[in-house]
């Protein structure tokens, strides 16, 4: 009776967290925006809509109350002539009713990059306005208005556009949501370790009847082509992104139990282990805190060439928290299909060969999502080889699979 009742509410957390972080996920990304124009030349600008003789009007966008919001100015001038000193001020508007929302003067402090607001590059430079949070929602612009009637020809030939970032910020109760799918799931594997089976999982599975090594072999490659032609998707926005990846976890998941076969749990390793099962806990928590220290040391010490994807994904507070929900729910459906059946799958060629495989075929998977951040890639590889030995020295998928929740449940409560 208590079984039942445990999965019932291990279910239904697992559904909350899920529906409301995808409903909140779906509202953030709503109200995210990236707005910029065209760069001219502010002689063009003085012919737009909106601009006066003594203005250029570089931008006018719609924004929503309670957006937190950023504007920036670039030019394709670098901005060192004295000429540019003081020739104009940044102003923001609300239009209707016409009053001022932000005012940055063209000064010798926001032109110094010491101070943090001025970044030049090879193209030119950008200098940050600031911004805040959008009181009212309704039209506003980004105009330049000239300290002179006239200003000089050097201003004026000056190539110039406007950046508008908005987004809502996330709340700590988004957190919550991260935090009931975390608990469901770990009450399922809570239900699954102490549910024992008759027949115990041995240290080394051997593979039972069913296909020739040729077969299982074949149906594991068309089953792991599946999953990366699954994470190789484009995410399309955070909620699809959210979605997406509840549906290459089920699709995990329903690989492993149908190309298992007959002794699911134990096949797939889903109990735990035989011998000192609490030792076993301890060292899943164990293996948690190290990837942590692990992964931390790496992002810190291995330099990054671009910007891996994900961390563009993660930069949107919608994206942070897909990702935060995703951190915690992908673990179970991941262990299952790797540490469960492409494990026990590859013990046909040998211990070391399935280790080699499980922990290569993870790492794969996961390899475009952190291209170019060398250090996140270092992490997922190590990350990939703890799991695979904390499997093979078990004999249990369940044990990564508490060391894989708690790791990212860890990282996902330190990125909010």
């Amino acid at each position: 009776m208590w079984t039942r009742l445990t999965a019932a509410i291990a279910l239904a957390l697992l559904l909350a967290g899920l529906g409301l972080g995808a409903k909140r996920v779906y509202g953030l990304e709503r109200s995210e925006q990236s707005t910029e124009s065209d760069l001219r030349s502010l002689e063009a600008w003085l012919q737009a809509p909106g601009s006066t003789r003594r203005s250029a009007r570089l931008l006018r966008l719609s924004l929503q109350a309670g957006q937190s919001v950023l504007f920036e100015v670039c030019s394709d001038d670098r901005l060192e002539a004295p000429h540019f000193r003081d020739a104009f001020q940044l102003v923001v508007f609300e239009l209707e009713p016409l009053q001022l929302m932000l005012k940055v003067p063209l000064d010798a402090a926001h032109l110094d990059p010491a101070q943090g607001a001025l970044r030049r590059n090879a193209d030119g430079a950008c200098l940050q306005m600031g911004g805040g949070k959008v009181e009212r929602s309704g039209r506003y612009s980004v105009d330049l208005v000239f300290a002179e009637a006239q200003p000089a020809p050097e201003v004026l030939a000056s190539a110039w556009q406007a950046r508008v970032l908005a987004r809502r910020r996330l709340e700590t109760g988004d957190l919550g949501y991260v935090m009931s799918i975390a608990a469901g799931l770990a009450l399922f594997v809570g239900l699954l370790w102490l549910n024992r089976v008759e027949t115990p999982t041995p240290k080394t599975p051997t593979v039972g009847s069913g296909p020739s090594a040729a077969g299982e072999l074949l149906l594991l490659a068309l089953a792991t082509a599946t999953v990366a032609g699954g994470t190789l998707l484009p995410l399309f926005g955070s909620t699809l992104a959210l979605l997406k990846g509840a549906l290459l976890m089920s699709a995990q998941v329903g690989l492993a139990l149908l190309l298992c076969g007959a002794g699911r749990r134990t096949g797939l390793a889903l109990v735990a282990p035989a011998k000192q099962p609490l030792g076993w806990l301890a060292a899943a928590l164990a293996g948690a805190v190290a990837l942590w220290l692990t992964a931390k040391l790496s992002l810190s010490l291995v330099p990054s060439t671009s910007e891996a994807p994900i961390q563009t994904f993660i930069s949107w507070p919608s994206g942070m928290l897909a990702f935060g929900a995703l951190g915690v729910l992908m673990p179970l459906g991941e262990e299952i299909f790797f540490r469960g059946y492409v494990y026990r799958a590859t013990l046909r060629l040998g211990q070391a060969a399935a280790f080699g495989l499980t922990t290569l075929l993870f790492v794969a998977m996961h390899a475009q999502q952190s291209w170019g951040n060398w250090g996140g890639l270092l992490a997922i590889a190590i990350t990939g080889t703890v799991l695979t030995a904390l499997r093979a020295l078990s004999g249990s998928t369940l044990v990564p699979a508490v060391a894989h929740l708690l790791y990212n449940f860890s990282l996902t409560v330190a990125s909010f």
